[in-house]
């Protein structure tokens, strides 16, 4: 006899060429996300630090992949194992506009063996299948889950979960603010420890925001606090050309590579006016020739440049190298003009659009 409120189905037809389908693997430690992307045969997988702007920040670089492939993507449908701890980052994902599906880990009849080792959590792939086949009105794969989520009042569930999200949470509250400067229109973005995001100059508040909010979904507008206040001025001199010093701003760029934060530590004594190159810093850190690919790796990955100066290191030769913030290599020189260091312009078919 068919049952008329089934949880274990989706409730919502499935169009795989315009859905995403995603699911998480949590642990305290990292999330691994895997996913089927439409228009891309190589399904993705992607390990990460526990925090959901990072989770948000794939799915929306799996999104632009899929637009990028020729496909129209409308629904993003994520699931993973959790019990009632599990409902916190449901309802964020859910507010942040991602369809967010909670599978109870009694609810999959599953061989211990088909379980990670030591956690007892189902790994991706099962996962996957499973998701799949739930979107797809299949029966009988997630009997006890929640499907769409079913997000509970909260009295219970703040008990349960209260230092898994506060932990998670507490470390990835963004704000940010949106400025105007005499190279155009800013944003700088921030948390409780140091700045985590600058925007180089835009032709408009919108496009500052756009970008600033696709490296850093989840952040919110909010009061600047005095430090940031201060770098705001301090950006504001430095477009007007006054010789200005960033290198004392607190900066949080969460979990880096070892080396690349000895990188930007080496970029940030690049003063007003100087230049070094990949290799001269790679030199500097006591690494070989071979690791200045290393260096501008890390410049390219540079998420708060001009604090970080990464427009003040070259290529071999003094040749401008890379540049990859708004206004590309244009933007590199006009920087470099404002400290009174002029390079040639780039060929042709490297230059960019100005701030």
């Amino acid at each position: 006899m068919p049952q008329p409120n089934d949880l274990s189905r989706s409730l919502v037809a499935l169009d795989q060429n315009s859905t995403i389908i995603a699911v998480v693997e949590l642990s305290q430690s990292s999330w691994l996300v895997a996913g089927v992307l439409p228009g891309i045969e190589r399904q993705p997988c992607q390990k990460l630090d526990p925090s959901p702007e990072r989770l948000l920040a794939v799915l929306h670089r799996w999104r632009d992949k899929a637009v990028r492939a020729g496909r129209i993507i409308t629904r993003i449908a994520l699931a993973f194992e959790a019990g009632r701890d599990g409902f916190w980052l449901a309802r964020c994902l859910e507010a942040r506009g991602v369809e967010a599906h909670v599978i109870h880990p009694s609810s999959v009849a599953v061989s211990r063996e088909h379980r990670r080792a030591k956690t007892d959590r189902l790994d991706t792939e099962l996962l996957k299948r499973g998701f799949l086949g739930s979107l797809r009105g299949e029966r009988g794969h997630y009997p006890e889950s929640k499907n769409p989520v079913e997000l509970p009042a909260c009295l219970y569930e703040f008990g349960g979960r209260s230092k898994c999200e506060g932990h998670v949470m507490g470390q990835t509250a963004h704000h940010y603010l949106i400025f105007e400067t005499a190279g155009g229109v800013c944003g700088i973005a921030w948390n409780n420890v140091g700045i985590t995001r600058f925007q180089l100059p835009t032709k408009s508040a919108e496009a500052a925001e756009r970008t600033l909010l696709r490296r850093l979904p989840g952040a919110e507008r909010g009061a600047p606090t005095p430090e940031v206040v201060e770098a705001v001025a301090a950006v504001k001199r430095y477009f007007e050309g006054e010789e200005t010093d960033f290198s004392g701003f607190k900066l949080d760029l969460g979990e880096q590579d070892p080396f690349f934060e000895q990188i930007y530590a080496a970029a940030r004594r690049v003063g007003w006016g100087r230049t070094t190159t990949y290799g001269t810093l790679a030199k500097e850190l006591g690494a070989g020739p071979e690791a200045a690919r290393d260096v501008g790796q890390a410049m390219a990955k540079n998420p708060v440049a001009l604090i970080i100066p990464c427009h003040r290191v070259l290529a071999a030769g003094g040749k401008v190298g890379g540049f990859s913030a708004p206004g590309g290599l244009a933007a590199k020189i006009r920087m470099l003009a404002l400290e009174g260091v002029h390079l040639e312009p780039p060929a042709p078919a490297q230059q960019s659009f100005g701030f």
